[in-house]
């Protein structure tokens, strides 16, 4: 287990797996414009997860391939990554 809350960006163009699939994501969207529910979705582009097998940390083998190398870019409180 790592720290999450729901807001480490796990991938830039496309909504996590684990959530579901993205045609599953476009159904609970329309399910709710269809009983009149706006959807506003929240993306924080500041972190990223730190954990490498689940998104973009470590994507090129490095720790400083989106994010800031060494201490710099890991943000202890929220056990994230941090974009440079």
């Amino acid at each position: 287990h790592y720290g999450c809350f729901g807001y480490h960006v796990t991938s830039f163009f496309a909504p996590a797996s684990r959530q579901g699939t993205p045609e599953e994501l476009k159904l609970l969207v329309d399910t709710a414009h269809g009983l009149g529910i706006v959807v506003l979705m929240d993306l924080v582009h500041a972190h990223a997860s730190s954990n490498a097998l689940d998104g973009i940390a470590q994507m090129d083998g490095t720790d400083h391939c989106y994010t800031h190398g060494g201490p710099k870019g890991h943000h202890s409180e929220w056990d994230s990554s941090i974009f440079n």
